[in-house]
């Protein structure tokens, strides 16, 4: 198991837990318990679908599961204690108040290693900050798990959930607010964390009667579901993708004597590997061929550590490339 969920994690009494199938659901409170275990019906209902659309979306089978929904302070919840952290909000419509969804640091790589079109890493949790683009990735994995909420929230919220930009825990709630939390498992080949989602307990509390007589949605037609499906996969963001051949220097001579027609050569060995970048950025090695008549790469690793970028902080600017031939 993933040192990252293989560590016990404290839970307060009032906790819903699945476990074998069977939900146990402790009530120090009946008003806390009758909330906590209707959480738990409504999350349990997006199990699988969100399952089906990740499998599609990672071209890898992999599992999903209710791990645990509970009451505790932020304080003491995994989202603030996530590090290094990949978390967004999700605004709710028509107030200030928002939910946020962390990403398990264990997920973060190997997600976007299937993103991008390789194979899971076998890097469990990076000992550096995620980069930009890591943390836009995971906005494809975050929408399909907003667009279910919204449908399962659909009677009680006033609008549909908006996915806004990442922010750091830290600056979300106060430490001493309470949220509720729900925890899911995703296991991914060889790799198992955490997804959570907090939602301030101030919110539910206001909505608390609805949350209690909440009643399933009504079942979509198979074509609905197609629909919905096709919708939940699509991702909000493009990624801009370009290859290069490694940058080569020619003297300035060179340049003034160029005529069209003229061949450079660029010492480069003509079976060597192309940088393949995203958003600018080198992040692996590729190699050129044909699809269907059509120019395509083929990921060969990833690009040299030293372009790969991987070190740049959040407000840092990625390395220009001299004189690339595209």
């Amino acid at each position: 198991m993933d040192r990252c969920v293989a560590r016990q994690v404290a839970l307060p009494a009032n906790t819903g837990i699945i476990q074998g199938g069977m939900r146990i659901v402790e009530k120090p409170e009946k008003s806390d318990g009758q909330l906590v275990e209707s959480l738990v019906r409504m999350h349990t209902e997006i199990l699988q679908p969100l399952e089906l659309v990740l499998a599609e979306l990672l071209r890898c089978p992999l599992r999903l599961s209710l791990l645990s929904i509970d009451r505790r302070r932020f304080s003491d919840s995994i989202v603030h204690a996530s590090t290094p952290c990949c978390s967004m909000q999700l605004k709710l419509p028509g107030t200030t108040e928002s939910w946020m969804v962390d990403m398990g640091p264990c997920l973060v790589l190997p997600v976007a290693h299937r993103l991008l079109g390789g194979n899971t890493s076998i890097q469990l949790k990076p000992d550096r900050s995620f980069t930009p683009l890591e943390r836009r990735l995971m906005r494809c994995i975050v929408r399909p798990l907003a667009s279910l909420l919204q449908q399962q929230w659909a009677a009680i919220l006033p609008g549909p959930l908006e996915m806004v930009e990442e922010t750091a825990a830290s600056r979300w709630l106060a430490a001493e607010d309470e949220v509720y939390q729900v925890v899911f498992s995703l296991s991914l080949q060889q790799h198992q964390g955490l997804m959570t989602l907090c939602m301030p307990s101030t919110m539910l509390d206001a909505v608390a009667d609805a949350v209690v007589n909440w009643k399933p949605p009504a079942e979509a037609s198979p074509e609905q579901q197609s629909e919905q499906e096709s919708e939940l996969a699509r991702s909000p963001d493009e990624v801009q993708l370009s290859v290069h051949l490694p940058t080569v220097e020619i003297g300035h001579q060179e340049i003034e004597q160029l005529l069209v027609g003229e061949i450079l050569h660029t010492g480069i060995a003509a079976d060597g590997p192309l940088e393949l970048h995203l958003d600018g950025i080198p992040q692996y090695q590729s190699e050129a061929g044909q699809v269907d008549g059509k120019l395509a790469v083929r990921i060969t690793g990833p690009a040299d550590p030293g372009l790969a970028n991987d070190e740049l902080s959040e407000n840092e600017a990625p390395p220009s490339v001299e004189k690339a031939a595209d």
